[in-house]
């Protein structure tokens, strides 16, 4: 028997304004849209992890997190493991460097996937094989999202390599501030962070 439980995304950061009425809460029993910026949220709840998705409940993912009464205590991060489809370099007002718009086709990563070992792990070896997979819930749809990244970052060549190679990543990224204006150029807009290349 499931139970109905009203509980919020975040506490700590602030929904931007623009990605208020866009973010929706799924489990494997429920789904449904978030409101306000604290993405404050009624589920009937088996304690399977919260993925989110940007537009209805069949969206994009964007992340997925633990389940936790209450508060699950998102900061605004966007992780995916997929392929990266495309690349559109492009001028944008006011921005001196061309900008990657990057269309990434993926799933979300687990809420324990991590990019690198954590520091207290990082003494005991051998280290763990990556495993691209393994940090992946495939059982969640298939999605696409943009992905913004300047050309003259590292991160560029990185992604740029991956699409050449059709090298599998892991991408970590976050939505941009009300401020920075991203939203008026592009629908879903997540400003990338770093990524993990794996080998084809």
């Amino acid at each position: 028997m499931y139970h109905q439980q009203t509980f919020q995304l975040t506490s700590d950061w602030r929904i931007p304004s623009y990605a208020q009425a866009m973010i929706w809460a799924k489990n494997e029993v429920d789904a449904a849209q978030t409101t306000g910026d604290e993405g404050t949220v009624t589920l009937n709840v088996d304690k399977s992890p919260i993925t989110l998705h940007w537009g209805s409940a069949q969206g994009p993912a964007l992340t997925q997190l633990k389940w936790q009464p209450q508060d699950l205590k998102w900061d605004g991060s966007i992780r995916i493991g997929g392929m990266v489809d495309a690349i559109h370099l492009s001028a944008f007002p006011g921005i001196e460097e061309a900008i990657a718009v990057v269309h990434i086709g993926g799933q979300p990563l687990l809420p324990d996937t991590v990019p690198f070992a954590r520091a207290d792990q990082r003494q005991d070896v051998p280290y763990a094989e990556p495993e691209w997979m393994e940090g992946i819930d495939s059982e969640v749809e298939f999605g696409y999202s943009t992905w913004l990244v300047g050309e003259d970052s590292p991160l560029y060549a990185v992604i740029y390599d991956a699409l050449s190679s059709k090298m599998p990543i892991y991408a970590y990224g976050l939505l941009p501030a009300v401020t920075q204006g991203w939203h008026q150029q592009l629908a879903l807009p997540i400003l990338l962070q770093s990524v993990t290349v794996f080998p084809s």
